[in-house]
């Protein structure tokens, strides 16, 4: 559901700047993220100056790139194909938890991995095939 709501607010507010949008979602990450915290209540690791500095010089250049393009997509795309890249990321966040850290993926996870991949093939046969209103007008 979030995925949708950040595909259309992100669409509504075109007209501001992509900088500002990657700000508003990394504040709204870090306040989803406190009240996590604050309701999980679990037991913070221990963070030595090494490895505090070590995820931020690897961390924020990825986190500004991925939120960049994530921004940028979601901004200039049609919205079937953006709605459809950003289900994507789901189903990349399943593979890479299965792969790296032995995750064991249900059957009903591979079956929703199956149908996002199938919308995104739904979607790009419709553009192609022309049946897609919105890929012939301007983005509103």
């Amino acid at each position: 559901m979030a995925f949708a709501v950040t595909n259309v607010v992100v669409r509504k507010i075109g007209e501001v700047p992509i900088g500002m949008k990657m700000g508003s979602a990394w504040l709204g990450v870090l306040g989803l993220t406190l009240c996590g915290l604050l309701i999980a209540q679990p037991q913070l690791p221990e963070l030595t100056v090494q490895s505090g500095v070590l995820a931020f010089l690897i961390g924020f250049p990825m986190m500004y790139v991925l939120t960049w393009t994530a921004q940028y997509g979601v901004t200039f795309l049609p919205i079937q194909r953006s709605s459809v890249i950003l289900l994507l990321e789901i189903v990349a966040g399943a593979v890479s938890a299965a792969f790296l850290t032995n995750e064991i993926v249900s059957n009903i996870e591979y079956i929703g991995g199956a149908l996002i991949i199938f919308a995104g093939l739904i979607s790009v046969l419709k553009e192609k095939t022309g049946d897609i209103s919105a890929y012939k007008s301007s983005s509103t």
